[in-house]
């Protein structure tokens, strides 16, 4: 995956940019990380960092749920308020899913990252079967183009754990 072009459609700073290509840097899965965390990082022709991840979260030990989170060099937040979250319909191996879409502010960066995590239980049930049963991959797509393939190593032992 190393190497491959990937087009990443995003609002900054209320200034939309382009359908921009980006270069895909590095790809860890489940596997590779501890915390149950898949990452894949991507460097622009403009040269900002962006990672976006999947991850398994316990908040307040509750059941587990499944977080996607984009974060740029230079900040991300596709909403147009970012302190009042929204529902969108984002793709999950090509299966609509409604997901709860937030920003935050990252001190450490300076600038918002967006989440997102899964509305009802029917859908954090889909996305949580199409981690532990697809054939490697897990292509995740929100409303805004951005549009990513997660690798499944090790979901079920996070999911688990």
């Amino acid at each position: 995956m190393k190497g491959s072009l990937f087009l990443l459609s995003m609002l900054v700073s209320s200034s939309a940019l382009a359908m921009q290509a980006a270069t895909q840097v590095d790809t860890q899965s489940f596997k590779d990380n501890q915390g149950g965390v898949s990452t894949i990082s991507f460097k622009s022709k403009h040269g900002r960092s962006i990672l976006v991840s999947a991850s398994v979260q316990k908040i307040n030990h509750t059941e587990p749920n499944i977080y996607f989170t984009v974060a740029a060099s230079k900040g991300y937040c596709s909403l147009s308020n970012p302190r009042v979250p929204q529902k969108q319909k984002w793709k999950v191996n090509g299966k609509s899913v409604s997901m709860m879409v937030h920003c935050e502010y990252s001190g450490r960066y300076g600038s918002y990252m967006q989440s997102a995590h899964a509305v009802t239980t029917k859908d954090l049930n889909y996305i949580v079967n199409q981690f532990k049963y697809s054939d490697g991959l897990v292509s995740v797509a929100n409303p805004q183009g951005v549009s990513v393939k997660f690798a499944n190593d090790g979901f079920t032992q996070a999911w688990q754990d």
